[in-house]
């Protein structure tokens, strides 16, 4: 785990073999996790997964990204500065002006 992060209500919550890095927040019921190739995700600075989201496989989440409730990302690349929400094929990302870092961590 990062130096940083927080695990908020993080009962049913794996966090599996990923490269993690500051500002990382995860809320209940979150998976991450490395695919049947042992591929593993990686999280930029300021990512937080709401509830029930999963992160699976050769994934790139970009800093300062929100994963809504439910989404499920398999080997996919995020760009930054998004909100993210459906399920693998059909990922929707929009652009927020949001901030994780500040939202979530006050900082």
């Amino acid at each position: 785990m990062p130096d940083i992060f927080l695990l908020v209500h993080p009962v049913g919550t794996v966090l599996g073999r990923a490269h993690y890095n500051d500002y990382f927040c995860a809320y209940h019921n979150v998976s991450v996790g490395s695919d049947l190739n042992c591929n593993a995700p990686s999280f930029g600075k300021g990512v937080v997964m709401f509830s029930g989201s999963k992160v699976i496989g050769k994934t790139i989440v970009s800093d300062n990204c929100f994963i809504s409730l439910g989404t499920v990302i398999i080997s996919e690349n995020i760009q930054k500065d998004s909100l993210v929400f459906g399920q693998h094929p059909n990922l929707v990302l929009k652009h927020t002006k949001r901030s994780v870092v500040k939202d979530i961590f006050n900082n």
